[in-house]
């Protein structure tokens, strides 16, 4: 049964719209849809009497647009009024009365209820049936008649809405304390008079108070750990009330605080990687993370692409308690920023996190190394210098102007043309700017703790260099501690300062002129009963400031911690007294009185420096009599190795050096014979008697009459046959030691036509026309032929020729089922022979074929310690397409 709630409304409301509909009818012209409720004698201040009578003639009468109503106090029916009696009866609305008139309904689903207001205050989505005077002993009115103090609503009953969330100190899901804070919300069209809760059951709100609302509300749990449920009601003020709920476990424990968040590296293992070199794996790993009482903490991470969730997916992945991990099959852009952020939570759910610097992606390998040589500055010309350096450069950058940077290089130095350095970087060269010396000389840094002012001294010692920003530095120093060993940290600071060139050191402190990080550090100094014993101690700096030693003074600074007064012995540095008068050396007290001590000690301070710059360089001592190759490549700091260049050097120690000046190597000389003479050009940087050798295709040769020069000298009628020719001066001094140069090759071709009418014809003897601007023949397994892109060039049945000033001709080999369509429509738009990979209606990346541009490969070298017996051999080199990176993939077979 549904209750009657009496409620005074107090503020005005729209105008009903409810889904029942009631009004005053004549008895007899009742609407056959409504139900009949009560009668009336007359419309207002009437008494009345039950709907089913007929001794009056006015009827208030109902029907719902949701369901057919019933008259009567049965099924889901609502109480409205009350009857002193069956019929001329006063009314009552709070139950006064015994007799009561209902509407019901077979629908369970609907629920409505009776809600009082005053006169003209029907809420909205309620209907008014009729009004009162009184709630009870109470003639009736038509709805909102003024004489009348009340109306009597109907309307479908709503429950409040709302919701409940606990809070622990460890979140929503776990607490570790009983005192918990409860989230709540609360809403109703009626308004919301109050609200009640109780732990563990829903029978418990019937005990418990009835309070105002509110959104934060604090609890405690009921007793012992498990599963805890708080039950939350909600009454409106039409006494309607809704009931909702929320769990949390209960777990006890003391730990209300997070772990502290990790130290995130990119990469797998060691320090951390600001550029990485793949687009579909990221690596990361962490450490530091701790709890002051959980022992186990677990992880999860997620990537971040430039601050942004990679692909859109901010969910964290779980991976228990490891502590790296590795993601694969990602799509990852170059220049792109990719970070891990990590989540660190223990047993209890307390979590923090923390997000690393993130890494570049460059996939792009540096460039190739530019290679010189100030010992051997031409690679054609031998050199009576048995000592080689190299220096060179290489740069590192990306399509958009960023890049990682070189890291370093990988070189050798040996006797063969072609060979590849490993992929491990060489470390650069350590220059020594001062050495160590101990002879058993002893300074005072730091005094103990009962040694008055001054105690604390500061030892200058100056350096002969140039610095460059970010030059790695190493210092080593030799200290001891006096009188007794003692475990005692004592504190020693090292550090790079500039001074104005020529000037004294005045004071103690010069950290505000130091040109390099400053090296401050604690530790238990190893005791020494002299100080020949000192042990030597390592510094690393490094240089943050350019520093020309021609307009500033060096000093390398050792000293002693002023506010370091702890220690149970003296702090002393070691020294010799041999002096190096090319040098300053200074010492100050904590007080600033400074003394110049070059003339009497030189601390035993030793000083390395190692380049930073982008010129590197290497040298090679003592090299016999030869040609040596020199082979270098770049790595940068992503982690991509570049190509490999190549240098040659010549040596002969004992001669003079030999060069070819001309004729270029690679030149071209035509004849329209089998032969012809050219002039050769040497150079000597000594008096020899010298000569030239040309080594003919067919294994003959040509040697010149000798001539004895002192610097250089023509050499006319040198005989040249048809193809490569190897050219090379051989020279002899006094001394009678040999030297030969370094060779250069030119090219003889055949010349048919005179050259001033600038064509070239190429004939071949079975060549056919295959169209316009090409001419080949089948041979086995290959189509051999030629090509050009002249629109007018005639392709006889064996030739093809063009005019050179403007066209050229290249001869080309690939496969008899060549697309010569494809091929012609290239050559038509003048894009064929400027092709990288032309293929001859072949796809670069899916076919084999034998020819690319020109018959010569630059940048081919074929490197090994296998020697080939002397004969004559056959040279395959298969083109495999190109790699992803725009790199050639050839193979070389040697038959």
């Amino acid at each position: 049964m549904i209750a009657l709630f009496i409620m005074i409304a107090s503020a005005a409301t729209v105008s009903s719209q409810s889904n029942l509909n009631c009004s005053v009818f004549n008895r007899s012209e009742v609407p056959v849809d409504f139900v009949p409720l009560i009668n009336l004698y007359q419309e207002n201040n009437s008494h009345a009497e039950y709907g089913n009578l007929s001794n009056y003639n006015y009827t208030v009468a109902c029907k719902s647009d949701l369901t057919t109503l019933g008259y009567g106090c049965s099924n889901n029916y609502i109480d409205i009024v009350q009857l002193y009696n069956y019929t001329n009866a006063h009314v009552s609305v709070d139950n006064y009365y015994s007799r009561s008139v209902c509407l019901n309904t077979s629908d369970s689903s609907l629920l409505w209820q009776v809600y009082i207001s005053t006169v003209g205050n029907t809420p909205a989505d309620y209907e008014c049936v009729f009004s009162i005077f009184n709630y009870s002993n109470s003639h009736v009115y038509t709805c909102n008649n003024t004489n009348a103090s009340y109306n009597v609503n109907i309307g479908l009953a709503t429950a409040p809405s709302g919701s409940i969330v606990i809070y622990g100190p460890n979140g929503t899901e776990l607490t570790g304390t009983r005192n918990v804070h409860l989230n709540l919300t609360f809403s109703d069209s009626q308004g919301v008079a109050s609200c009640r809760w109780a732990n563990d059951a829903e029978s418990n709100l019937n005990a418990s108070p009835w309070e105002n609302c509110t959104t934060i509300k604090e609890w405690i749990l009921s007793e012992g750990e498990g599963n805890k449920t708080v039950y939350y009601e909600i009454k409106n003020i039409l006494n309607i009330t809704s009931v909702f709920n929320d769990s949390i476990i209960y777990r006890f424990t003391q730990d209300y605080t997070p772990p502290s968040p990790p130290v995130i590296y990119d990469g797998l293992e060691g320090d951390d990687i600001d550029w990485w070199n793949s687009n579909t794996t990221l690596n990361a790993h962490w450490f530091n993370a701790s709890d002051d009482i959980s022992d186990t903490l677990y992880y999860r991470y997620r990537i971040l692409e430039n601050g942004s969730c990679y692909n859109n997916d901010c969910n964290f992945t779980n991976i228990d308690t490891q502590m790296q991990v590795s993601v694969s099959g990602l799509t990852l852009r170059e220049n792109s920023i990719y970070s891990f952020e990590v989540e660190v939570y223990n047993a209890f759910n307390f979590s923090s996190s923390a997000i690393s610097n993130g890494t570049n992606i460059d996939i792009t390998p540096p460039d190739t190394p530019v290679i010189n040589s100030s010992s051997h500055p031409d690679q054609n010309m031998t050199y009576a210098i048995a000592n080689a350096e190299f220096n060179w450069t290489a740069e590192d950058i990306l399509s958009n102007g960023n890049m990682s940077g070189i890291e370093g290089y990988s070189f050798i130095l040996d006797s063969y043309p072609g060979t590849a350095p490993d992929n491990i970087l060489e470390n650069r060269e350590w220059e020594t700017l001062s050495t160590l010396t101990n002879n058993g000389y002893g300074q005072l840094l730091r005094g103990n703790g009962s040694v008055s002012s001054p105690h604390t001294y500061a030892v200058f010692k100056q350096l002969h260099t140039n610095l460059t920003e970010n030059d790695s530095i190493s210092v080593r120093v030799d200290l001891a501690e006096l009188s007794s060993d003692y475990d005692d940290l004592m504190g020693v600071e090292v550090y790079l300062m500039k001074n104005t060139e020529g000037a004294s050191i005045t004071g103690f402190s010069h950290e505000g002129d130091a040109i390099s990080n400053i090296n401050n550090v604690s530790q238990d100094i190893r005791y020494a009963a002299d100080m020949t014993l000192a042990t030597t101690y390592q510094f690393n700096l490094t240089v943050n400031e350019t520093v020309d030693d021609n307009t500033d003074d060096i000093y390398i600074v050792v000293s002693g911690i002023t506010g370091d007064n702890d220690n149970r012995n003296n702090l002393s540095i070691a020294g010799s007294t041999t002096i190096d008068t090319s040098i300053s050396s200074f010492l100050c007290d904590n007080e600033d009185t400074c003394t110049n001590v070059n003339d009497s000690v030189n601390y035993a301070i030793e000083v390395k420096r190692q380049e930073s710059g982008d010129d590197h360089s290497t040298n090679y001592y003592s090299l016999g009599d030869g040609t040596y190759y020199f082979h270098v490549k770049a790595k940068d700091v992503a982690g991509n190795w570049g190509e490999t260049e190549h240098y040659t050097i010549n040596i002969a120690t004992g001669g003079v050096s030999v060069a070819i000046s001309s004729p270029a190597d690679g030149q071209i000389f035509l004849t329209d014979t089998d032969e012809t003479n050219i002039s050769v050009k040497a150079l000597v940087s000594g008096n020899a008697s010298t000569y030239i050798v040309a080594l003919h295709p067919d294994g003959s040769n040509h040697t010149s009459p000798e001539q004895v020069f002192s610097t250089t000298k023509i050499f006319d009628d040198i005989r040249l046959e048809i193809g490569t020719n190897q050219i090379y001066a051989v020279a002899t001094n006094a001394a009678g030691v040999t030297t030969t140069s370094s060779s250069v090759y030119v090219i003889v071709a055949r010349e048919e036509t005179p050259i001033t009418n600038r064509t070239l014809r190429v004939s071949y003897s079975a060549a056919a026309a295959l169209d316009t601007h090409i001419c080949g023949a089948d041979e086995g397994s290959a189509m051999i032929g030629m090509a050009t892109e002249n629109d007018a060039a005639p392709c006889g049945g064996t030739s093809i020729s063009a005019d050179t000033s403007m066209y050229t001709i290249k001869i080309f080999a690939t496969r008899p089922d060549m697309d010569v369509s494809d091929v012609e429509d290239e050559l038509d738009d003048d894009d064929f022979l400027d092709q990288r990979i032309p293929s001859f209606g072949y796809g670069g990346d899916g076919d084999r074929f034998i020819v690319q541009n020109e018959l010569r490969y630059d940048d081919v070298y074929i490197a090994g310690t296998e020697r080939l017996a002397p004969g004559k051999y056959t040279l395959y080199i298969n083109h495999h397409g190109v790699t992803p990176d725009g790199r050639v993939n050839l193979s070389i077979t040697i038959g």
